[in-house]
């Protein structure tokens, strides 16, 4: 480091610092660098450093846990796991439609954004957040999951491909809860008003927030680059009648 260490700043002065990172090994190497503040109001600024030793970083030594499910409904699902033990700097989460488990893996030095294909599996996160959606959820249908955690970043980056966590789950075959209209029936003289208590009072959702609870929520799937896709002719007749 230049100037050498430890220095000190009157207020409102500054310093150009330079840092130098000449590793003896491969690997990652992870670091931080403290300016201690005098300042009553002000704390310590910690400023953190990492570099690469070589091409790699080096790759974790544990995987994600315990992926669960909750929330399952015909259209979406949450999942949740454990972060890995001896930590990573991320994690990529593979999805795919289908009763069979996955058996894609990522490639090191590759860097993945969500809807990205990896083999027949679809990216569906990739980040350091251990809660998340199942994307693009159909009715009745199976998916799987699994989860690689990483290090390092861009063509730095190395995935842990060995024993992933993995799970799969089940969509709900309808939106409407098994029980929802039990004791209502049309044969009751009192059909009308059982209905309308069942139904009432109800949540309103205004037409200016459709994309957002309808076409994101439902309709649009993840493609390449991090974007969306919709496939607005086949939509479109629901959106004509619900404009109606």
């Amino acid at each position: 480091m230049s100037p050498s260490v430890p220095f000190s700043l009157n207020a409102q002065s500054n310093q150009s610092v330079t840092i130098s990172f000449n590793p003896g090994a491969n690997g990652s190497r992870i670091a931080d660098m403290v300016i201690a503040s005098t300042d009553p109001d002000e704390a310590s600024y910690i400023i953190h450093l990492n570099g690469v030793g070589g091409t790699a970083a080096s790759e974790p030594s544990g995987q994600a846990s315990a992926l669960t499910f909750s929330n399952i409904k015909s259209y979406r699902a949450t999942y949740s796991f454990v972060n890995a033990v001896g930590g990573a700097d991320g994690y990529i989460v593979l999805y795919k439609k289908s009763s069979t488990p996955i058996t894609d893996v990522p490639v090191d030095g590759v860097s993945y954004m969500r809807g990205d294909m990896i083999g027949s599996s679809k990216v569906a996160y990739v980040g350091t957040s251990t809660l998340n959606t199942v994307p693009n959820v159909w009715a009745s249908s199976n998916y799987q999951l699994s989860v690689f955690a990483y290090n390092g970043s861009g063509p730095s980056i190395n995935y842990n491909t060995t024993s992933p966590a993995t799970n799969s789950l089940t969509s709900l075959g309808s939106m409407q809860p098994a029980n929802e209209y039990n004791g209502i029936s049309t044969s009751n003289s009192s059909f009308v008003t059982d209905l309308h208590n069942k139904i009432n009072p109800h949540t309103s959702v205004f037409y200016s927030n459709y994309t957002n609870t309808m076409l994101n929520s439902f309709e649009a799937r993840d493609t390449t680059n991090g974007q969306s896709l919709l496939n607005v002719l086949q939509f479109l007749p629901y959106c004509l009648y619900t404009a109606v």
